[in-house]
């Protein structure tokens, strides 16, 4: 399974700038990775990381932000041991398939969450806790 969409940078270092990418997704059936990709020549770069499906702890959507570009409408979050990963669709349906599937992929892992935060992580506390 692959797909276009937006990647949030994860901020791992506070001093890290707060970012959005165009990065090319491809599920396979032991991982999640994203790619750079040339939206002109329509080509895959380099590897820019890549999450073990069975470290997966969560897959879900989140509210979008207030007044956020059109192309950020429709994200959603891959929990795993290093945070989360905010992943932006194109539209509802891709996100639907894309939770749908990854939800399948982890039904069996070890530490999945009970619950979540349904928005997002941000200067070092969930927005949805304020």
């Amino acid at each position: 399974m692959e797909e276009i969409f937006i990647k949030r940078s994860q901020q791992k270092k506070k001093t890290s700038p707060l970012n959005y990418k165009e990065r090319l997704f491809i599920l396979t059936d032991t991982k999640i990775s994203y790619y750079e990709y040339d939206s002109e020549r329509m080509k895959r770069g380099g590897k820019k990381g890549s999450i073990d499906v069975e470290k997966i702890k969560c897959v879900e959507t989140v509210t979008a932000e207030d007044n956020c570009p059109l192309d950020r409408q429709y994200p959603f979050q891959v929990v795993y041991d290093e945070g989360p990963l905010y992943v932006f669709a194109k539209n509802e349906d891709v996100r639907k398939q894309w939770i749908k599937e990854l939800n399948s992929r982890i039904r069996f892992n070890q530490e999945l969450m009970q619950k979540y935060h349904p928005c997002f992580w941000m200067e070092g506390e969930w927005s949805c806790c304020q």
